[in-house]
C-alpha cells in the first residue's frame, strides 16, 4: 500500500522546486477533502514527464555558480 507524498516531498523525489510542484499539482495530485493540504501518490511521479521548460532544481543552481 502506498503513501501519498505531500507536495515537498514530491518536489525532493523529483528534484524540482516546490513551487513548480505547486503548479502542477492539479495535474499531478488531488486535495485533501475539508482542508488546503494537497497530496501525490508515488505511482503519479513514476509517469511523471516534465516539459522541455521545467529546468531541474540541480541544474538552476549550478548555473548561478
Amino acid at each position: 500500500m502506498q503513501q501519498a507524498l505531500t507536495l515537498k516531498q514530491a518536489a525532493e523525489v523529483l528534484g524540482y522546486s516546490y513551487s513548480t510542484i505547486w503548479l502542477k499539482r492539479k495535474t499531478l495530485g488531488f486535495q485533501l477533502p475539508g482542508s488546503r493540504e494537497w497530496r501525490i501518490w508515488p505511482s503519479t511521479l513514476e509517469q511523471f514527464q516534465p516539459s522541455s521548460t521545467l529546468i531541474p532544481l540541480s541544474l538552476r543552481v549550478m548555473e548561478k555558480v
